[in-house]
Parts: structure tokens; sequence; C-alpha cells
């Protein structure tokens, strides 16, 4: 199951004294799983089912989603708002830059677009991208 796998690939991520930089961890974990297990990515996310008419699907997707939760509630010392909202704010970010990488590599290499150009730079920046994103979430 595709979500069991990417809980798997996260779980190897440990937890250290520096919650901002193990969810930075998380976020290139998360994008890595997507662009090596593109068409997984897209049942996971994308599949035009309920995942409440499949328990054992929408069991395995919360268990996922739990993962990132408990990293920010490391990161927020456990206030609960912050929490649910920033889990979602991360979720996306960290999701659409995923889905601008597979964008780009679906574009020829000789391509002189200013997407491709702008989105060839996502890889080598990766880690500081998403390092100053988790800088920028409210932690009040």
């Amino acid at each position: 199951m595709g979500f069991d796998n990417f809980s798997s690939a996260m779980s190897n991520n440990k937890t250290t004294d520096d919650p901002a930089e193990d969810l930075v961890r998380c976020g290139v974990t998360y994008i890595e799983f997507g662009l090596n297990n593109e068409h997984i990515i897209d049942l996971m996310f994308n599949y035009p089912i309920k995942k409440t008419d499949f328990p054992g699907l929408l069991a395995a997707a919360d268990k996922a989603f739990g993962m990132l939760l408990r990293r920010l509630q490391y990161l927020h010392q456990g206030n609960e708002d912050s929490v649910r909202l920033n889990s979602i704010s991360m979720h996306a970010y960290v999701h659409g830059l995923l889905t601008i990488m597979q964008m780009n590599r679906r574009i020829e290499s000789s391509a002189t677009s200013d997407f491709y150009v702008a989105s060839s730079a996502l890889q080598d920046n990766l880690e500081k991208m998403l390092g100053s994103f988790v800088k920028g979430l409210d932690y009040a």
C-alpha cells in the first residue's frame, strides 16, 4: 500500500534536538519518495475514491499525516492551534514543491522557459527553501 511505504520511508527520519531541521529532512524525504514513486503518490492523493469507503486506506493515510503532526507538536511544544494550521501549510508547501519538480522533469532539458529555469534550481536549493518555510511557521 502506498501510504504504508510512504510511512516507512518517513520513519527513517530520526527525531533530534532540532525540530525545525527534523521537519526539513521529512520534507526532503517526502519529495524524494514522490519523485521515486510518482505513480504511487498520484494514486495516494489524486485517485477519485473516498478514502472513507476504505477504512484501511483511511487509517494508513491518517498514520502518515500523524507523523507530520508529531513533528509539529515537537516544534510547537504542544500548541495545538499552531500544530493544526501549520500541518496543512507544511503539507501543501511540500506537496506543491514535489508537483513543481515533477513538472520540471517532463520538460525538455534544452528548454529556456522562465518556469523551467526557475524550477530547475529547486533541487539544489530544496533544503534551503524548506528551512526558510519552516522558520516562517507561526509558533504562537
